[in-house]
């Protein structure tokens, strides 16, 4: 996590009782943005003593738009200039950042109606049923979360771009540099 005047904190594992992978994220009115990984393909250890292969979506969760939204409205409320906000993921395959552009008078309205907790299950979904993790992330987006002006970018090592939808559906790459 990231504050205002520049210094991190370290995000650290959450305990779980549904078996998730989360942060423990508590975001205050200096925090600014974050940054986290999502790992490869490994084996947990269930209860019973039998091994489960978890492979982890390497794109941003609900949990992790939501933690987005969180610092957009703290942003907001507490005078730090939004354009500052960020949540950046890093992952074996990609390193992906969240921004924001739009009206955050919309943010307010959109983020009190979305049922947080069910949103696990049609993200699984959409994602099983995209072409790619970026295409089922920005259908997600737009589909489940509805906030206008969120917006997707990829950072490698040939500059950063922005990843968007078309009117087909497809993505859509606008180079930054």
């Amino acid at each position: 996590m990231q504050s205002k005047n520049g210094p991190f904190t370290a995000l650290t594992g959450a305990s779980s009782t549904d078996g998730a992978d989360k942060i423990d994220f508590k975001p205050d009115a200096n925090t600014v943005g974050y940054l986290h990984n999502h790992l490869d393909t490994y084996d947990k250890v269930k209860a019973n003593g039998d091994i489960e292969p978890v492979e982890p979506i390497k794109i941003f969760s609900p949990y992790d738009v939501k933690m987005f939204v969180i610092l957009i409205l703290n942003a907001n409320r507490y005078g730090i200039p939004i354009s500052d906000t960020y949540g950046t993921m890093v992952s074996s395959s990609a390193i992906y950042q969240l921004r924001f552009t739009g009206n955050i008078n919309n943010v307010s309205m959109k983020a009190n109606n979305i049922n947080w907790t069910i949103l696990d299950i049609p993200y699984k979904k959409i994602m099983k049923n995209s072409n790619s993790l970026e295409e089922g992330f920005l259908k997600f987006l737009n589909e489940q979360i509805g906030i206008s002006g969120i917006e997707l970018y990829k950072i490698d090592s040939s500059g950063n771009s922005k990843r968007s939808l078309n009117n087909n559906g497809k993505v859509t790459t606008t180079n930054c540099n």
